[in-house]
């Protein structure tokens, strides 16, 4: 940090905080781990050991938990004729 104060500051060995209109704001872009093949299978794991929740592992995993169940219960009105027989 005292590497950036002298930068701003404009001289070496000089002060070494900064005035408060001269703080710089660090920002760090997302990072989507939704996608790592490790970050899943941790998330599955705890999700297994009861740690994180159904509805946390679905989101780390980019699902919708309330569109799910609503899918789950339109494939239970929805009756399909694979599987019947005509006998």
């Amino acid at each position: 940090m005292d590497r950036v104060n002298e930068r701003l500051n404009g001289k070496h060995g000089s002060i070494t905080h900064s005035a408060l209109g001269n703080i710089p704001q660090f920002t760090f872009p997302p990072v989507d781990l939704a996608g790592s093949q490790k970050f899943q299978e941790v998330c599955r794991s705890l999700w297994e050991k009861g740690i994180v929740s159904t509805l946390t592992m679905l989101q780390m995993h980019g699902y919708d938990m309330d569109q799910e169940l609503e899918r789950k219960k339109h494939e239970q009105l929805v009756e399909s004729p694979v599987g019947k027989s005509n006998t």
